[in-house]
């Protein structure tokens, strides 16, 4: 659900504005705010993805996602516009060289299943390259797999797409324009219909795969497989019985469903030879008929001329056609008062667009149930009424609204501070504990805090405890970042030695902190000074890099 939510709106964006731009003439105007409204479904689309993949491999970690929030999901929509929107370049001249696109796609995928990178990581591009790079075999084999089945399901797709209303036509009579126009529905928007539908059925399986080959690469320096294969042996073989019992018995419940039994179907069948209708005796010839022939009802001029004006007011009948020149009292002289009069007309147009979708849409049900009411009618029994439908419509139509209002106010809450950063900072200088106790624990605070004391104390000129205070935060950063278990038994020569062996692939980051652990011991056991050029070199290794 969390993948089509962003994956259905673009969809039908692009399909829309596809055939809005094929069919008509739309103006200057028209496609600028198409295509804001395109970026905006592209944003959409690629935060759905990006969280798509982090269930994904939630779920492989055996650990919950990360919640939802608004400042998580900004910060989400931000680092992949500014990766994915080089992919509309990158992607068709890696695929035009063809050499490359195995890992120029493979770097855009893993960038989707990374979504954010972590305060403390590497950036999000340097990693999602890093991942692209790993087992170049695997990702072309697996590409190649995925183009045949893309190929295959956009065959059926295809062939789905224009028998289906074919055959509903030709067994079925009911009109459509497959049966009228035939092979000459084989236009762009055709195409690009199948070619939409193909992707989304294949997209999620790409995600999947890429899924898996990061949780793969990560778990070269940190385990993470071994660990959720522990986990998962230590797991009651009897944890996922309830969840396959329940699948098993929805698909023997839509086989007895769907599949009529053969006693039942010799039971009908006697009942339905006795309820066809006899066959009409044919007319005497040469006799005239008793009944005078049917007369439409009469429709007055008016009513006709504005049933024949709205009709050609609608963008059916626009066609390719550039709008007609208006009068020059009417046309705005300003280009900004034009501006905003061809946006308005543009909105107004979508609105009124998507009420006649929604009346067309009712006036079917009250058709369809007026019909069935006719026929439950001739048969004896009870139908329901088309008011009735109408009014549990508008009900199940509030009740959506009401609960997308609700989604909307969660996620709201959720995202917004319940304080500001002044004031937290404030509480944990306020709670924070002696850094001259030697009982103080790295796990006492987060690494903000710490580095909240530090300034503190390199503030009041205390280098000796913002040296201490620097190195808990170290401490507390890398047990963030997974790198360490802090606990009040292990001293900082176990804290050294685990994270030798956690970031196998990072010797830099062991023996940046050896160092800064062997100076820490000489100024807090030993009889070094602590200087403030040293305290302050520290400290800048916490600070983000200044960008010109």
């Amino acid at each position: 659900m969390i993948y089509f939510a962003g994956a259905v709106p673009w969809v039908a964006g692009v399909l829309y504005f596809w055939a809005r731009a094929s069919w008509f003439a739309p103006g200057a105007v028209e496609r600028g705010l198409a295509a804001l409204v395109l970026v905006a479904l592209f944003t959409g689309l690629k935060v759905a993805q990006a969280e798509f993949c982090a269930h994904l491999l939630a779920d492989r970690l055996g650990t919950t996602p990360p919640p939802p929030s608004f400042v998580r999901l900004r910060h989400l929509a931000a680092a992949q516009l500014r990766l994915h929107v080089w992919g509309w370049f990158a992607l068709p001249l890696a695929g035009a060289l063809a050499a490359p696109f195995g890992w120029i796609f493979a770097f855009y995928q893993n960038a989707s299943v990374l979504g954010l990178a972590p305060p403390g990581r590497p950036p999000l591009r340097r990693e999602a390259w890093a991942q692209a790079e790993l087992w170049p075999a695997q990702n072309n084999l697996g590409l190649l797999l995925i183009k045949t089945l893309a190929l295959v399901v956009w065959i059926n797709a295809a062939a789905g797409i224009y028998t289906v209303p074919w055959l509903a036509n030709r067994l079925l009579g009911i009109e459509n324009l497959f049966a009228i126009r035939g092979l000459a529905l084989l236009n762009t928007t055709f195409l690009t219909l199948v070619t939409l539908v193909a992707w989304l059925a294949v997209d999620p399986l790409i995600k999947a795969f890429y899924t898996l080959r990061v949780f793969h690469g990560r778990a070269c320096r940190t385990g993470d497989d071994l660990r959720t294969a522990l986990a998962t042996a230590r797991r009651p073989v009897t944890a996922g019985l309830p969840r396959r019992a329940a699948t098993a018995l929805l698909a023997l419940l839509a086989l007895g469903v769907t599949v009529p039994s053969p006693r039942a179907q010799a039971a009908d069948a006697p009942a339905a030879i006795e309820h066809s209708p006899a066959p009409a005796e044919p007319p005497a010839v040469g006799l005239p008929s008793t009944l005078p022939p049917a007369t439409p009802p009469a429709v007055a001029p008016p009513v006709l001329d504005q049933a024949i004006d709205r009709a050609l007011a609608d963008g059916d009948f626009q066609w390719a056609l550039r709008p007609l020149p208006e009068g020059e009292d009417t046309e705005p002289r300003n280009a900004f008062q034009r501006f905003l009069r061809e946006c308005m007309d543009f909105l107004v147009g979508i609105v009124r667009a998507i009420g006649n979708a929604i009346g067309d849409f009712f006036n079917w049900l009250e058709r369809l149930f007026s019909r069935g009411s006719r026929d439950s009618a001739a048969s004896g029994f009870p139908s329901v009424s088309p008011e009735l439908v109408r009014v549990l419509l508008y009900l199940v139509t509030g009740a959506v609204g009401l609960g997308l209002i609700w989604i909307v106010v969660q996620l709201w809450r959720q995202g917004r501070p319940t304080r500001s950063a002044a004031v937290l900072a404030a509480s944990a200088v306020a709670a924070a504990p002696d850094l001259r106790d030697e009982t103080v624990q790295a796990a006492q605070l987060p690494c903000d805090g710490w580095l909240a004391l530090a300034h503190e104390q390199i503030a009041a000129g205390r280098w000796r405890l913002a040296l201490r205070a620097l190195y808990l935060a170290t401490l507390a950063l890398r047990a963030s970042e997974g790198l360490l278990v802090l606990a009040r038994s292990k001293t900082n020569l176990d804290y050294e030695r685990e994270l030798a062996r956690r970031a196998l692939a990072r010797r830099d980051l062991v023996e940046h902190f050896r160092r800064r652990r062997r100076s820490f011991e000489d100024v807090w056991y030993g009889e070094a000074a602590a200087t403030e050029p040293e305290v302050r070199a520290w400290l800048a290794e916490f600070e983000p890099p200044a960008t010109p």
